[in-house]
């Protein structure tokens, strides 16, 4: 089984080729953004069909992670380029997975799609993004878009994962807390649920026909947090992270309350 991970340059999308590898799987990353990140991925655009269809050729799941390598670089040509490659780019990629029969996909966006909302808000899964018009997050927003209607139209069994800002625990200041903070492998074993548990009847929209499209937001439970994880935690994906960087785990705030 293989799978296409995109944003290959990324800290995350190595921590996503690992664990896949970890389960036998083979992973091939790729990114569409150029940077300087020395690694094992590979340059393409999402732009070409035929380079998209050559990708995923005898793949099993495409993992796209159109956040995390980074935006244009701040000029009028780079973020116009980095705009089309996580809007039509994701588009060409979708319909090439459609034609190559890929069998899931999952996206990973950023609660940045959020940043337009205040602070004090507490955002769950059901609320509609509103982002700041600045290029990272509007591109998040509208590749998000892109992946919804085209789970729909084109019955592509589909996942979105959103996220704070990714790291290594250990790499961190030690006795930091930021509530944003994810620890890499917890995301990237998240990714691996998604593909490989299977989906209860209620998620699945099993009463009013399928629903190929399902929303979980991925955050390190604690107090007062922004953004809600009981979907993530009771429903199929059911994410409990590893790496909490000091937050309480549920169970020892349950017994200090």
């Amino acid at each position: 089984m293989n799978a296409l991970v995109t944003g290959g340059s990324s800290l995350l999308a190595k921590a996503v080729a690992r664990h896949f590898r970890g389960q036998g799987w083979g992973a091939r990353l790729v990114d569409a953004i150029p940077c300087s990140t020395e690694g094992e991925w590979e340059q393409t655009d999402f732009l070409s069909p035929d380079a998209n269809a050559e990708l995923l050729r005898q793949c099993s799941v495409l993992i796209h992670l159109f956040g995390f390598h980074g935006s244009g670089g701040g000029t009028e040509d780079a973020n116009g380029a980095y705009l089309d490659q996580l809007t039509a780019g994701t588009y060409s990629l979708l319909q090439s997975a459609k034609d190559n029969a890929v069998e899931h996909v999952v996206a990973v966006s950023s609660f940045d799609v959020f940043s337009g909302y205040p602070e004090c808000y507490r955002i769950s899964e059901s609320w509609a993004p509103l982002p700041v018009l600045e290029i990272g997050p509007l591109a998040q927003y509208l590749a998000e878009e892109v992946c919804r209607h085209s789970a729909r139209t084109l019955q592509l069994d589909t996942v979105l994962l959103r996220i704070g800002e990714v790291v290594i625990e250990e790499d961190v200041v030690e006795g930091a807390q930021n509530p944003l903070w994810i620890d890499a492998r917890d995301v990237a074993a998240s990714i691996w649920d998604a593909c490989t548990k299977p989906i209860r009847g209620h998620e699945a929209g099993h009463a009013y026909g399928s629903n190929p499209w399902r929303v979980y937001h991925l955050v390190v439970p604690q107090e007062n947090e922004r953004f809600a994880t009981g979907k993530s935690l009771h429903y199929s994906l059911q994410f409990v992270p590893e790496h909490r960087f000091g937050w309480a785990s549920p169970e020892k705030e349950a017994k200090t309350s």
